[in-house]
Formats: structure tokens, sequence, C-alpha cells
């Protein structure tokens, strides 16, 4: 019972603090805005993120988990011959569910220098991704499409403060045609996967 309260009290200071991180940026927002938000001690807060970028790390740790199941399934399944359109979906709706964390990155450079670390791992894992989908035969062009098309998927991350008006369904569907057409060529070059 204690741990369960612990536990929704530290989901409550992650959402509440994603929200303050987002209005006002990372930097500009501190511990004891986040503590007065709640209703809560700035020493009950600490209790559970000692540090603003413990809670940071907090906060995106759950978007790394994903991107890291994703990167291991595209570098095991993909070769033998899933559908990279299938693929791209789970990707897809991997950052539709992590948008407003994923955009505090692109909102606030700040944030970033917080999780260096986070930050680094995110890079290697996008290297990682983009050799898996675009095949160990690639050409040069083939690697260039490939990360093409998770700059289109990436989009997603912006429709929320640049097109909040479009419906999810809209921005999945239109994106993922998108990117698949990115990668579609008129030469099936060897070691190229069909979407």
């Amino acid at each position: 019972m204690i741990g369960e309260k612990t536990e929704a009290t530290s989901g409550r200071i992650r959402s509440v603090a994603a929200e303050l991180f987002a209005e006002k940026g990372y930097s500009e927002t501190s511990l004891r805005e986040i503590a007065e938000r709640l209703g809560i001690t700035k020493a009950a807060l600490y209790y559970h993120y000692p540090s603003k970028e413990q809670l940071l790390q907090a906060i995106v740790q759950p978007f790394f988990d994903d991107i890291r199941i994703l990167v291991g399934h595209a570098e095991r399944e993909l070769p033998g011959g899933a559908s990279l359109r299938s693929f791209f979906e789970a990707y897809l709706d991997m950052l539709l569910r992590h948008r407003a964390v994923c955009a505090l990155f692109l909102r606030d450079a700040s944030s970033i220098v917080a999780i260096v670390p986070l930050y680094k791992e995110a890079l290697d894992l996008t290297r990682r991704l983009n050799s898996s989908i675009a095949g160990p035969e690639a050409t040069d062009e083939q690697r260039l499409r490939t990360a093409a098309a998770f700059e289109v998927l990436g989009v997603a991350l912006l429709t929320s403060s640049w097109l909040p008006d479009i419906p999810d369904d809209t921005v999945r569907k239109t994106l993922l045609d998108a990117a698949v057409r990115v990668l579609d060529t008129d030469d099936d070059a060897a070691g190229r996967r069909k979407p």
C-alpha cells in the first residue's frame, strides 16, 4: 500500500514537472515551482527526486526504454523480411505516445544538456536503427533515404505545437505514406528491403 502511494506520488510529480517544463522550459522551471503546483513541500519532492536532472531523466526514461525495444526488434527481425511499413507504424506510434516528452527537447536545448548520457545513447540508437533499416548492403543513396524517412516520421513530434488541429489518425496515415514513399525508388538495388 505504501509502495503504491509512493509510486502514485512519483507519477504525479513527473506529470506536473513535464507540464511545467513544457510551459516554461526546463532551465526556467525550479523544483520549488513544481512542489508548489503539486501542493507538497520541497523536502517531499526531494524524497522522490533529489535533483531536477534525476526528475527529467525519470520523465524521459520510458521513451528511451521504448526506443531500445524498437532498435532490438529492427536488428533481430527486419533482416528476416518483416514488413518495413509495420515497423514504421510501431515507431510512429511510439513517437506519438511520447510526443510531449520529445517536444520538450525540440523546444528547450538545455534539457538535452541535463541528460547528456541518455542523449548520447539516443544518437547511438538512431545510428543503429538507420543501419538496420537500410540493410547491410545499402548504398549511400539508400542510407540517406532511410535517414530522410525517419525524419518524415519525426514530424509527428511537431504536430501538437505546429498543427494541433490535425487529428492523430491523419498525422499517422499521412506520415507513414510519406516515409514509405521516401524509401521507394525506381531501381530496387541489392540490399534494399521493399516497404
